[in-house]
């Protein structure tokens, strides 16, 4: 961030509604919440946890953190006041900056962990009547519409949240036009003045009846004029709590050597981000995906980031044609929406170029979970845009794989390694020591290099089962072919053993949306007494099937047996609504073997 801001101090860096960041106003923005941070005790190695939406506030607050030396504990946002406690305290986090909107749940949380609060953006109406301001966190108060949204389970990766109207650049308030720092990075901030705009620096205090507000604080802060604090490459930079499929979520010590290699790595190859790029950022920034591979390749660059709070898929076409769009990061679920959304939309863009001068989305990429080759096919039929697809995990940070323009796609694999990493196949029952398997064979998918976590916070037992003889254990099942290329099979954890055959649900759900009427399935193993599991498959319908029946689940049974070995057709076929998905777009899988697995038998 700093060497952007001084590189390109006037580009823009953020766009998040109508307003427009510099990188020198962000940095600048960084720069005034470290020095509050710094007032307020927080120094290297302290940690520093944020629950906040995708706003300008989540850059400015984890740049100002890493600027102290302190590491930046992001928090899920869907995340109940129990669960945040458990991060907060697990982590050792000194404080929590938590976004007004989010305080139902951040701050009893902080209570209880004894975390000090600071609130970010948002708006209130003071007890002595006054209207207590912040600009770019959405309004304190949700609409019914909203509060619904947050009581939802993880059905969205970036649910409960929206647009913001306008953004403090603590210091001053900006109408749309943009604002440069004059002097560079560590000027004051010079306010563009727009009239009828209401400098929010008059009414705000620092205390209100929650807590310490960090904008109203930092609007009287002087920007921090000394660089960044060093740190050792080694020193945890990020923890990252895992999503807590089997137990409590463990934190994942990325280290600075962590985040830069993997940072610079990916932003040459596979997503070859240059100044010029405008990304369109709809994934989560409390997420690995969306915070490094999104964030963070982007800003290096000196490029510019299309924040949106919500994803909606109206909502991303249309940021595509306004602000021209030119790469997009997004999980498989994502993919999937945009394309029924195009269908409504006779006059869907073409985001193929027509004309040399006119900048559009030319590549997209999709992780998080396995994108069908289907959508792939028929997303680049419709947007005339290729999909990369790759492969990562919170403790490679992220990245390990990916379809790169290096060498051609393979659609229904994640590609090759990126540059300094290893990804190789070994024998998954093999627990305390690593074989590694010739291409072909499946097995379990083990990583080295740059990428690979430090460690599990204060769990030297889970470390050192994930990370054996150099290598860490990802839990996946792949395959690699003779050319190098990584295929993911399935979670182990997820593989179906029935009647002594395994099945891969992965497979089975690959077939299953190739069927007329199935938007998205996800396949898994139930409890029979007779073969020890029973394949069931969960179906979302496509929108033409206004009602599905026990005919289209027979039929579905039908077609699939048609095309898949006799052990891997479903025997049960149950339709939803939706699928629950965690904040990577993952199908939440226990939630549906919680919800059928009774024991009822298959048709």
């Amino acid at each position: 961030m700093a060497e952007s801001a001084a590189r390109r101090p006037g580009h823009t860096a953020l766009i998040a509604g109508p307003e427009r960041l510099t990188y020198a106003a962000l940095w600048n923005g960084a720069l005034r919440y470290a020095s509050v941070l710094r007032t307020r005790g927080i120094g290297p190695g302290d940690r520093v946890a944020l629950l906040l939406d995708n706003t300008p506030h989540f850059p400015m607050a984890y740049y100002a953190a890493l600027a102290l030396g302190a590491t930046v504990v992001p928090v899920n946002v869907l995340l109940k006041a129990e669960e945040i406690a458990y991060v907060l305290g697990h982590s050792g986090a000194k404080m929590l900056l938590c976004g007004r909107s989010l305080l139902g749940e951040g701050e009893p949380a902080a209570h209880t962990s004894g975390a000090t609060l600071l609130i970010v953006g948002g708006e209130e109406t003071r007890a002595d009547g006054r209207r207590e301001v912040h600009y770019g966190d959405g309004g304190g108060a949700e609409d019914d519409d909203e509060a619904e949204d947050k009581d939802e389970d993880e059905a969205e990766p970036t649910e409960g949240v929206r647009a913001p109207s306008e953004v403090v650049v603590p210091g001053g308030v900006r109408g749309p036009s943009e604002v440069v720092a004059p002097g560079g990075v560590h000027g004051s901030s010079e306010v563009v003045a727009q009239e009828g705009v209401h400098d929010p620096s008059e009414e705000l205090t620092p205390e209100d009846v929650h807590g310490p507000s960090l904008d109203a604080l930092a609007a009287h802060a002087c920007p921090l004029d000394e660089a960044p604090v060093p740190r050792a490459p080694d020193d945890t930079a990020v923890i990252l709590y895992t999503s807590g499929t089997t137990g409590r979520p463990k934190g994942v010590m990325i280290t600075h050597c962590n985040l830069i290699a993997n940072i610079e790595t990916t932003m040459v190859s596979p997503f070859d981000m240059r100044p010029d790029d405008v990304l369109l950022g709809c994934l989560p920034l409390f997420h690995t995906f969306g915070q490094i591979c999104g964030m963070g390749t982007c800003f290096r660059a000196g490029a510019t980031m299309v924040l949106t709070r919500r994803f909606t898929a109206e909502g991303a076409l249309e940021l595509m044609r306004a602000e021209r769009c030119t790469v997009l990061m997004g999980v498989p679920t994502m993919y999937v929406a945009l394309l029924e959304a195009a269908a409504r939309q006779p006059d869907r863009p073409r985001l193929d170029r027509p004309r040399l001068d006119r900048p559009r989305l030319d590549r997209a990429y999709s992780g998080g979970s396995a994108l069908p080759v289907r959508v792939l096919e028929e997303f680049e039929a419709a947007f005339g845009c290729p999909i990369y697809e790759g492969y990562g995990l919170t403790e490679t940070s992220p990245c390990v794989a990916y379809n790169q323009k290096a060498w051609p796609r393979r659609p229904g694999t994640v590609g090759k390694p990126i540059r300094g990493v290893r990804a190789e196949i070994a024998r998954a029952d093999a627990e305390h020591r690593i074989e590694l398997l010739p291409p072909g064979e499946v097995g379990e998918i083990v990583v080295r290099g740059h990428n690979v976590m430090a460690g599990y916070l204060d769990d030297p037992e889970a470390t050192a089962a994930a990370i054996v003889d150099g290598w860490f254990r990802s839990g996946d099942l792949g395959v690699k072919d003779a050319d190098g290329y990584l295929s993911v099979v399935d979670r182990k954890k997820d593989m179906i053993i029935r009647g002594g055959y395994n099945v891969y649900p992965r497979e089975v759900e690959e077939t299953l949306v190739h069927h007329p009427a199935v938007a998205h399935a996800a396949v898994i193993g139930l409890p029979d007494a007779r073969h020890g599991q029973e394949i069931c498959a969960v179906i979302v319908p496509r929108p033409h099937i206004a009602r599905p029946d026990p005919a289209l689940a027979e039929d579905i049974v039908r077609w699939t047996k048609q095309r898949i070995a006799a052990y891997k057709y479903p025997r049960r076929v149950e339709f939803v609504d939706s699928l629950p998905l965690g904040p990577s777009g993952k199908v939440l899988k226990r939630e549906l073997l919680a919800r059928f697995g009774d024991g009822r038998p298959g048709l």
